[in-house]
């Protein structure tokens, strides 16, 4: 998948993303390093990981897997990568503690 389709899917509100094509962006994502998109994806967590959304983690997954553990700051935070770990603090796991 490429670079701006991945940017377009991850700059729409859930509902407008047909599960399909999320999850292959989320897989596009595993499978490239684009530190620039995972910035986009943490920063509009709340608009792509809704409650019953219906992505889940897979059992091999990378962190962009685990949007609502992150957005509950449910997710190890060391884990995550340190291009978002500061945003992801930031944005999500202040106000939680």
């Amino acid at each position: 998948m490429k670079k701006q389709t991945i940017k377009a899917i991850l700059s729409k509100k859930r509902a407008d993303i047909e599960l399909v094509e999320f999850d292959a962006a989320l897989c596009a994502l595993d499978d490239d390093s684009y530190e620039d998109l995972d910035i986009l994806l943490i920063e509009n967590l709340p608009d792509l990981f809704t409650e019953h959304c219906g992505v889940g983690p897979e059992l091999d997954s990378t962190w962009r897997w685990y949007g609502e553990d992150i957005l509950n700051a449910g997710y190890p935070v060391e884990k995550l990568p340190e291009h978002v770990r500061d945003i992801a603090i930031k944005l999500y796991y202040i106000d939680a503690k």
